[in-house]
């Protein structure tokens, strides 16, 4: 590889670092973008120039009432650029438009009767899309697809592997979403992806090590950061919580011999002991506007 795709390799991981900042953080200052990246006053100009002249910021005057030092412009991040955001659940699909800051711009949820199949998903979801292409978000600018599934998928294809409450082994969703969408596609584990969703908007901010456990349809999942990376092993499937063995001393305690904690804890297990009907909590949860994946625990040590 020559210098000059080295430089622009460079080049590239800075404009994305400048706008996961803006992302992240909102809107920031050059100054901050400076001091946070260690980049120089010019070159963090170039690279916001690069950025804006693509559509994706824009800067606004700096405050008026600054008296003191050179003013330095900030660096908004554009409304209007989304992604788009898939669950496929056993029981649900569930699809949003998410701008920077994890602004949700339009969400639409369809119950199934049936499990999906990948290929139906890959429709649907290019149905939504094509809908609001032409409709709400006809202004906007979709930039890709994100895929969170309740299975385990291999970090080095985005292949997944095994999702078992979905039936789907081995298969590249990221592919056909991208096929029937014409949008690229990335695809990650639904427990470790809503990990770092909490880290970075939800009730883990600030915190560089968090532990995070969720139940839904699909069972349970988990994630993990650590000094703020979100650990993920060797083949992407760690923090599969629902897969470890509890910790019961008395065999004749367990629901199933030699389970795991999915065998132990299951929604209907849980809807019989409270003694409440499945589709009566699931209707309660649906006229309040809560019936989704929920995190059962996030717990984090602060930075």
């Amino acid at each position: 590889m020559g210098s000059g795709a080295n430089v622009e390799g460079v080049r590239r991981a800075n404009l994305g670092e400048i706008l996961r900042l803006v992302h992240h953080r909102g809107p920031l200052s050059r100054a901050a973008l400076t001091q946070e990246t260690g980049l120089n006053r010019s070159t963090i100009g170039g690279l916001v120039t690069t950025l804006a002249e693509n559509g994706l910021v824009s800067e606004e005057n700096p405050d008026p009432t600054r008296r003191v030092g050179r003013p330095s412009p900030t660096v908004v991040a554009t409304e209007g650029i989304l992604a788009v955001a898939v669950n496929p659940e056993v029981d649900a699909l569930e699809i949003g438009a998410v701008g920077f800051g994890g602004v949700v711009r339009a969400r639409t949820r369809q119950e199934t009767d049936l499990v999906l199949a990948p290929e139906e998903v890959a429709a649907r979801v290019a149905a939504v899309v094509d809908e609001w292409r032409s409709g709400e978000l006809r202004d906007a600018r979709l930039l890709g697809v994100g895929v969170a599934v309740p299975g385990l998928v291999r970090a080095s294809d985005g292949i997944v592997r095994n999702a078992p409450h979905l039936g789907w082994r081995d298969v590249d969703i990221a592919s056909l979403i991208s096929e029937r969408t014409g949008l690229s596609a990335a695809v990650g584990n639904d427990a470790s992806l809503g990990a770092v969703a909490e880290w970075l908007f939800g009730a883990a901010q600030n915190h560089d090590d968090v532990i995070y456990l969720n139940g839904g349809p699909s069972g349970i999942g988990g994630g993990v950061i650590l000094g703020g990376r979100s650990l993920a092993g060797a083949g992407g499937y760690a923090g599969e919580w629902g897969q470890n063995r509890p910790s019961l001393d008395d065999e004749a305690d367990r629901r199933v011999p030699g389970g795991v904690l999915e065998d132990e804890v299951n929604r209907a297990r849980l809807f019989d002991a409270l003694g409440v009907r499945d589709d009566e909590a699931l209707a309660a949860a649906h006229r309040s506007g809560e019936h989704r994946k929920q995190p059962l625990l996030a717990i984090g040590r602060a930075a």
